[in-house]
């Protein structure tokens, strides 16, 4: 027993004379890339697949081809299985740019079918013959977008330079998204291009070369379903000359589950390793089994790969939010798991840690970690949202909505607050919102709210909607903003009407549809509740109180506009003078009202954009008197102007004309009042 395997020379021996074969430790002069616990290897996400790999036995004892290389800093893998079941940020689909997207190649129709109809609805409204088309991901893809390419035909003078150029264009819109995580397919391999698949791999093969050697960190995988073309790529990325090579374990060998105690002993025979990176380059010791026949040395490899399983991979899982640790916690968690020679990671997805080694390590391991999780728990950010558990309506839960301060739970970014980086980039550039697509769930819910409120039969009716004739609005792109000064003042209002509504006589404003219907309001109570209020999602409500009549709302604006809506929000001292209840931030509680003012009346395009935004409307004045507000009249005495300091105004506004009044409009005066969290981008069809 060789290769500082000697700690496990009694193990072997007794599984020799349990399974009644014979075992054999032989060096090996394959090396792979091992993940060890260091603190710069701070929760990587966890690797599911096991360390035991038994491939087919039809190439034993032949000369074996790469599944996977690695340049740099860069992975390029080769797999065979279905692009579209293959996990990655950017997965790439192709389809034949002569035929368009009416295509019946088998990739793009396998992405068509697992994306659901999202997917090609976002296709076919983004899709104008260029090479390249980007969409977000739908369905269950499990990935975070799409690269959809349009290959020409395949005929006698075909260029490979632009193939080439694709390829490369790929590579450039996934970096530009900031993901270096890209999977291909064959592209154009099968009966409907007829590419060939060795002049296919060659090019993205050396394509993926020429930008691992640019130096960025990149994973890039080909899914190659067709068990032919499967080995043809592998036989070219074996022949890639100068670079690190991981292969596949041939029949009845297998690699040695490795502990990161086992690999600091075999770590010290790699001179060239970098000590505090969170990879190391190994050598891996295999195992031979030799039993009497083949079928009886598959079952003991069966057995023998449970045995090591039990031995070395008892594995535990510690449920974690992964924001309650600190920099310096995980550095703690991770110098345990090496003191006790257990690997740990972090499944990202389900927020959990896992531990694996021998079970009295784990368990060792597990008890010193609950001690880092429960000192950490105390000391969590008070600026991220805690949950509230007390009843709703109680006065602890309104309490502890006062105590917090938080920006809404699913934002990305300002979850603690503004990093200093940010604070220089708002001394820079004025602001420091971020804005990004929204999650597939999220586009669903505000196309359907947008469908459900939009009335065609009133498109074109009214001075507002001269030279409109469309049928409907078809959504292209939605857009969260995390704009976080905007979103504090419109918190901290937010706060202060909690407060005055737990505080003050008139207690928490009344729902639109609940006022009493009287003389002089008739039409604007008789269209009952607000149509946003009535059509939106669940999803959508995650961070709203509707007790204070906080409520979505749109508010059609001119492309030239959105860039400052977003950066500094809706001043109602900046609105026009025009509007029928004052110089307020008015909201619209239908699409087609809000639509608009999407452009000029005179100049209608066939593209516009309008925002959800939140709208605090509290106590809520109802008119249908047209009349220049500069501020809701008093809630005591209906006068615009009160100097009673004992009476309260009104929050809001919400009217429309007696007669011939088509729809009805909100107003609030305060810019604190509101907040643009959602561009709509749209298409009149």
């Amino acid at each position: 027993m060789s290769h500082g395997l000697q700690r496990e020379h009694e193990f072997i021996a007794r599984a020799e004379g349990s399974l009644a074969c014979g075992i054999m430790v032989e060096k090996s002069s394959e090396r792979v890339k091992h993940f060890i616990s260091s603190s710069d290897h701070c929760f990587d996400e966890h690797k599911r697949s096991s360390l035991l790999q038994f491939p087919p036995p039809e190439d034993y004892g032949q000369q074996r081809d790469a599944d996977q290389v690695t340049i740099r800093k860069t992975t390029i893998h080769v797999v065979n299985k279905d692009i579209t079941q293959h996990k990655a940020k950017c997965l790439v689909n192709f389809f034949d740019k002569k035929s368009g997207l009416s295509s019946k190649g088998v990739v793009f129709r396998r992405f068509m079918e697992k994306g659901g109809e999202d997917m090609y609805e976002y296709l076919r409204n983004l899709y104008e013959g260029e090479s390249v088309t980007v969409t977000q991901s739908s369905g269950n893809l499990d990935c975070q977008f799409v690269l959809h390419v349009a290959l020409p035909e395949y005929q006698e003078g075909f260029s490979w330079k632009e193939l080439q150029k694709i390829v490369q264009s790929c590579f450039t819109t996934c970096d530009l998204y900031g993901d270096h995580d890209i999977a291909f397919p064959s592209l154009g391999v099968g009966q409907l291009l007829r590419y060939p698949a060795d002049r296919v791999a060659d090019v993205l093969i050396k394509e993926s070369i020429s930008m691992a050697e640019q130096g960025n960190k990149w994973k890039i995988s080909f899914a190659v379903y067709d068990n032919k073309n499967f080995k043809i790529f592998k036989q070219l990325l074996s022949q890639t000359p100068g670079i690190s090579r991981s292969y596949s374990t041939p029949d009845l060998k297998m690699n040695l589950p490795t502990t990161p105690m086992t690999v600091q002993r075999l770590g010290g025979q790699d001179k060239g390793r970098r000590p505090d990176t969170a990879h190391q380059t190994i050598s891996v010791p295999k195992i031979e089994i030799y039993a009497i026949s083949k079928e009886e040395g598959l079952s003991r490899r069966s057995e023998l790969s449970h045995m090591i399983k039990e031995k070395y991979l008892h594995e535990q899982i510690k449920d974690i939010k992964t924001g309650e640790l600190s920099k310096e916690d995980k550095k703690r968690v991770y110098a345990v798991g090496q003191k006790h020679g257990v690997f740990v990671s972090l499944d990202k997805d389900k927020h959990c840690i896992v531990l694996k080694g021998t079970p009295n390590s784990v368990s060792k391991t597990a008890t010193e970690i609950d001690s880092i999780l429960s000192s950490a728990s105390s000391a969590v950010s008070p600026r991220r949202r805690k949950e509230n558990c007390h009843q709703r309506g109680t006065s602890s839960y309104w309490k502890h909505l006062l105590e917090e301060n938080p920006v809404p739970e699913y934002w990305k970014f300002f979850q603690n607050g503004k990093s200093f980086l940010d604070i220089v980039t708002g001394f820079i550039k004025g602001s420091t919102e971020k804005r990004y697509e929204v999650d597939p769930k999220t586009f669903k819910a505000i196309c359907k709210l947008v469908e459900d409120t939009f009335k065609p039969e009133l498109v074109g009716a009214g001075a507002d909607a001269r030279n409109l004739n469309h049928k409907r609005l078809r959504v292209k792109k939605v857009e969260i903003i995390e704009n976080l000064d905007l979103f504090k003042i419109y918190n901290i209002k937010r706060c202060e009407m909690l407060k005055n509504s737990l505080n003050d006589k008139r207690s928490f404003p009344r729902k639109l549809d609940k006022i009493q219907r009287c003389e002089g309001i008739q039409n604007v109570t008789s269209k009952g509740e607000i149509m946003t209020e009535k059509a939106i999602g669940k999803r959508l409500m995650k961070d709203i109180i509707p007790e204070l009549n906080e409520v979505y709302l749109f508010h059609g604006t001119k492309k030239d506009f959105v860039a400052n809506i977003t950066s500094k929000g809706v001043d109602p001292k900046l609105g026009s003078d025009e509007g029928m209840f004052g110089r307020g931030v008015y909201g619209c509680e239908s699409s087609t009202k809000a639509d608009q003012y999407a452009d000029d009346k005179d100049k209608r395009g066939t593209e516009g954009r309008m925002f959800l935004m939140r709208f605090l409307l509290g106590h809520m004045y109802l008119t249908e008197k047209p009349n220049k507000y500069k501020l809701p009249p008093c809630y005591n005495c209906r006068r615009d102007f009160c100097t009673n300091r004992s009476h309260q105004p009104y929050d809001s506004v919400v009217g429309m004309k007696q007669s011939g009044g088509l729809f009805r409009e909100f107003v609030v005066y305060e810019k604190n009042q509101c907040y643009p969290e959602y561009l709509i981008t749209y298409t009149r069809e």
